[in-house]
């Protein structure tokens, strides 16, 4: 389970300016967005600098001067760019634990992300495991935490199958559908790639997992942070990128008319990364997700060949021709349709979840965000059906829910148990 070796000086430029690593928590200055990276990144590649790297070393009027940027950003990159010493630090001791980061401007990358996703896809990306087979065959395995006996089944074979047939299996790395057929492939002797919003640093230690890590079955990775906690609004934005690093996707299990797998689900028909396929098991959320556009796959998968999956036309519409850019510029994405209830919510709960860390009322969200009540009401709500946030009744307050731990793979054998 070895980490990268040093960074190149155009990953390091990266890291230094979408990374929050070897930051005080109480600093003023902040990392880029990944959406402020892609203004900058177009910045870059519009002027005589080019490249990341020679972002390095430069002073903030220089970086203003230089990318048309404001005084304010100018600053901030500068006091980004100058804790070298400390990240390097930070880095190593990441190394240490096995943790490594891979940047846009690395060629293991995983190129999906960047066709797929384009201005979505994240700068920088922490992991552990083998980087060898990111750009692998993959088939995404996702569903719901609490899933029947038959979908548990049904996982445990589809994993089984994708490793017969040469296919990784991906997934969002959670109870229930998703670690099983993880666990379906590594048992089979397949590869499994787990996008995670648990910490990082926290799974690379679980004697469940350091077998797996170890011989290079098992990659884990994040876009957040590695000793970043659970967080709802980052398990809806992880969802994106379990689809673009798959060739096809099945869901096993998904409610119906709310929850995070549902989401997942319709924002990949609505963007048409990959063919979308869900258990044909007659009940309400597979019927809804059917009459959304997915394709309905039987129970039963004697002769399923798992090619065909992928095989399948998008069901919504295709992306967009990708061109492939420069490895750190991404292309300007098309201006997106106005969104519908359902793909509000989408947006703005990442927002609200920030604030949502400590228990608070409706009218606490509404006075903050100045939001009307009952759109408020409504949004909360809908967080609490889909067990993003806990509510208490007397008073009535909202706090973010905090799933509790538990093994990831209980199938795979622990090293020494």
């Amino acid at each position: 389970m070895r980490a990268n070796a040093a960074l190149s000086p155009d990953a390091l430029a990266i890291v230094l300016v979408c990374s929050s690593l070897a930051l005080d928590a109480a600093a003023e200055v902040k990392p880029l967005t990944p959406g402020e990276w892609h203004t900058l990144a177009v910045a870059l590649r519009e002027s005589t600098l080019q490249r990341p790297r020679e972002l390095l070393g430069r002073s903030g009027d220089e970086l203003r001067e230089q990318l048309d940027v404001s005084a304010e950003m100018g600053v901030r990159l500068e006091a980004l760019l100058a804790r070298g010493g400390q990240l390097a630090l930070a880095l190593e001791r990441l190394a240490g634990r096995g943790i490594w980061v891979l940047t846009r401007a690395d060629d293991r990358y995983p190129t999906l992300l960047k066709q797929q996703l384009r201005g979505q896809a994240p700068p920088l990306l922490f992991g552990a495991g083998s980087q060898e087979r990111l750009d692998a065959p993959a088939i995404a395995i996702v569903g719901s935490r609490d899933v029947d006996d038959q979908g548990l089944e049904l996982s445990t074979a589809l994993g089984r199958r994708c490793a017969q047939q040469g296919f990784a299996v991906v997934s969002g790395a959670a109870r229930g559908v998703d670690a099983t057929a993880m666990a379906g492939s590594l048992d089979a002797g397949g590869l499994a790639l787990g996008i995670t919003v648990d910490p990082l640093e926290r799974l690379v230690r679980r004697r469940d997992l350091r077998e797996p890590l170890s011989e290079g079955t098992l990659t884990l990775m994040t876009p957040f942070r590695p000793d970043a906690r659970w967080h709802a609004g980052n398990a809806m934005r992880r969802n994106r990128l379990v689809y673009a690093l798959s060739r096809a996707a099945v869901v096993v299990a998904s409610s119906a008319a709310r929850g995070g797998t549902r989401a997942g689900a319709l924002e990949n028909l609505k963007a048409g990364w990959v063919p979308l396929w869900v258990r044909d098991d007659g009940t309400p959320g597979a019927e809804d997700l059917i009459a959304a556009g997915a394709r309905a796959l039987p129970t039963q998968l004697d002769g399923l060949d798992l090619e065909r999956l992928g095989a399948a036309a998008p069901p919504v519409q295709a992306p967009l021709p990708v061109v492939l850019p420069p490895v750190f510029e991404v292309p300007t994405a098309a201006a997106p349709a106005a969104p519908k209830d359902d793909d509000l919510f989408v947006c703005v709960w990442p927002v609200l979840a920030r604030y949502l860390g400590e228990p608070r009322s409706v009218e606490d969200v509404s006075q903050h965000f100045d939001l009307a009540p009952t759109q408020v009401r409504a949004w909360l709500k809908r967080a609490e059906q889909d067990e993003f946030v806990e509510a208490t009744r007397r008073p009535r307050r909202y706090v973010l829910a905090r799933p509790e731990q538990e093994p990831l793979f209980p199938s795979v054998r622990a090293v020494g148990a």
